[in-house]
């Protein structure tokens, strides 16, 4: 009971100090939003009848377009990048394949000369074999005859 009790109470308490971090995020947003109205509302000295409120929102606009125009930059050149970047792995990795393709030919065609190899020397093994039984039944045979 008691130690059900001290986790219920430590439940409590971590949920009033969550609640009290998101009221504190909730406070430094609406700070940060205050503070970049703000900055972003046009700031320059009006020195005549010229700068009217049309020719602030045109600048602003103005100014709203380089940024679009920076941001889609930079977005096509990240995705230029990415599709770069793809296409060389995808390169690597045929490339990869085909090493590995050659590596497994030229494996092959060392172990089928080795097993070769094998094959021929025991064919002159048994060859040598069967020469030297020849030569020693040979020789028993006219060893046969003089007796």
């Amino acid at each position: 009971m008691l130690e059900q009790a001290k986790r219920q109470f430590q439940l409590q308490t971590n949920k009033v100090n969550q609640d009290y971090i998101l009221m504190q995020i909730e406070k430094d947003k609406e700070a940060r939003r205050n503070k970049r109205t703000e900055e972003v509302a046009y700031k320059k000295p009006h020195f005549g009848p010229e700068e009217t409120h049309d020719v602030i929102e045109d600048l602003t606009y103005e100014d709203r377009l380089k940024k679009h125009t920076v941001k889609s930059n930079l977005q096509s050149q990240i995705q230029h990048n990415k599709e770069t970047r793809e296409a060389n792995t995808a390169a690597e990795k045929q490339c990869d394949r085909e090493n590995l393709d050659r590596f497994m030919q030229e494996q092959n065609a060392e172990m089928q000369a080795q097993r070769e190899k094998i094959m021929n020397d025991k064919r002159k093994l048994k060859k040598a074999w069967e020469k030297q039984a020849a030569m020693r039944n040979d020789n028993e045979s006219r060893d046969n005859l003089f007796k």
